[in-house]
């Protein structure tokens, strides 16, 4: 079988469902994402009903972010 699909070849093989978590942001939605490190995620997926979301850099899929601890 052939696949074609915009999206990385990474994200599609993706790794054990097991890691993938889910992060709420602060518009409502969520991202999936799975650990790259310690502090340091990639995010596979986002969900959100709100369009500005969509247009923001750091929430694209395979974007590596660092998480900032909360006290």
């Amino acid at each position: 079988m052939i696949y074609y699909s915009p999206v990385p070849l990474e994200l599609i093989q993706s790794t054990d469902p097991a890691k993938i978590i889910s992060i709420p942001i602060p518009s409502g939605g969520y991202i999936r994402a799975e650990a790259v490190d310690y502090n340091r995620i990639r995010v596979l997926e986002l969900v959100s009903t709100d369009p500005m979301d969509y247009l923001d850099e750091g929430l694209q899929p395979g974007r590596i972010v660092s998480l900032k601890p909360s006290l």
